[in-house]
């Protein structure tokens, strides 16, 4: 009897299952994952390609990349040199490179007589152009989706020191919508630049 009465204060009711909700009622829409840009616009493809100079950025020369690249995040140099009919050896002798060196009709077609003078570290820098921007533009959109109305400007902490547009963008938070997704027009140096930026959060909204 004591037994029972003891055993009374330790009982544990069974614990009642909980019926599953389904995930969208979890969580709301605005948690859903980014959708990664794999393709920059047309635009953004011709300012990486003539903001240095070493190309002239025509149509062709953007369906050109995107046939070279397409949305490849690990393409360099060598995938824009090696697309399309290679080049004769006269030509190479022509640009003064060596003799097994590995470029195309097609791609020098893209070139300037600025990028020619260098074709093969004209590749390295424009696929590099290509792929900050790509990053940029999804840092930016990164952040939209996230709900996040205002960004700073990082400036670019090279040897060089930043420009001054980008000391001026750099001084008050701006719109995420306006933010750059690469080196400014106005940068001296934009085979160099690596611009940044960096989200404002707003404490004040309720």
């Amino acid at each position: 009897m004591i037994w029972k009465a003891v055993s009374r204060f330790f009982h544990v009711p069974p614990v009642r299952p909980v019926e599953p909700r389904p995930l969208d009622r979890l969580a709301p829409k605005a948690f859903e994952p980014y959708q990664r840009v794999s393709r920059l616009t047309d635009d953004d493809v011709r300012t990486s390609l003539t903001q240095a100079g070493l190309s002239n950025g025509t149509d062709a020369d953007i369906a050109f990349v995107r046939r070279a690249i397409g949305g490849n995040p690990l393409a360099k140099g060598i995938d824009l040199r090696r697309c399309g009919e290679p080049a004769p050896t006269e030509k190479l002798r022509e640009l003064k490179v060596r003799a097994n060196a590995v470029l195309t009709v097609d791609y020098l077609a893209i070139l300037t007589a600025k990028g020619l003078a260098d074709p093969i570290e004209a590749a390295r820098f424009l696929v590099s152009a290509y792929q900050s921007r790509l990053a940029g533009t999804n840092a930016i959109g990164r952040a939209a989706h996230a709900g996040i109305e205002r960004v700073e400007v990082i400036p670019n902490n090279m040897a060089a020191g930043p420009c001054a547009a980008c000391l001026k963008l750099s001084r008050h938070p701006i719109p995420a919508a306006d933010a750059p997704t690469g080196p400014l027009p106005e940068c001296p140096h934009p085979t160099q630049c690596q611009l940044r930026t960096r989200a404002v959060l707003d404490y004040s909204s309720p």
